[in-house]
């Protein structure tokens, strides 16, 4: 199962996480970046429990840290490419931070009833924004070359 969502998050990832939705607004961008995610995280519960699943035994923690890994490489791209400024410390920092932030979110999102979730959603937007605007700005940048 976790290699199955690997597989399916790749293709979700690749139209979430692309230097054009790096160089909308801020606001635009996590619409573009998360909802794709929370949208896929919806329509496969087991992702979910994958997505928080650190401590669990063998594979499934394999599948874990292959999901960690693909997720906060495509955040950090997205960083590197909307705040080339930062240093590669402060973009893992960021990176870590927002994620930790959006499983979080995620959690809540999942747990919620069907008629909150879209409240939840947007929850986690505005806990992102609110932490990346300092950090990133949130005005459109410049496609990267």
């Amino acid at each position: 199962m976790g290699r199955r969502y690997n597989h399916a998050l790749h293709e979700t990832n690749s139209e979430a996480f692309t230097p054009a939705n790096a160089a909308l607004p801020l606001g635009a961008m996590l619409d573009a970046a998360l909802d794709p995610v929370i949208d896929f995280s919806a329509a496969h519960p087991g992702f979910e429990v994958l997505l928080q699943g650190a401590e669990a035994p063998g594979l499934v923690a394999k599948e874990h840290e292959a999901v960690h890994t693909t997720i906060v490489g495509a955040v950090e791209g997205m960083l590197a490419l909307r705040a080339p400024e930062l240093s590669p410390d402060e973009i893992a920092r960021t990176t870590i931070m927002s994620f930790g932030i959006f499983k979080a979110g995620l959690e809540l999102f999942m747990t919620a009833k069907d008629t909150e979730r879209d409240a939840y959603r947007t929850e986690i937007k505005r806990a992102l924004f609110g932490y990346l605007a300092p950090v990133v700005g949130t005005d459109a940048v410049p496609p990267a070359d």
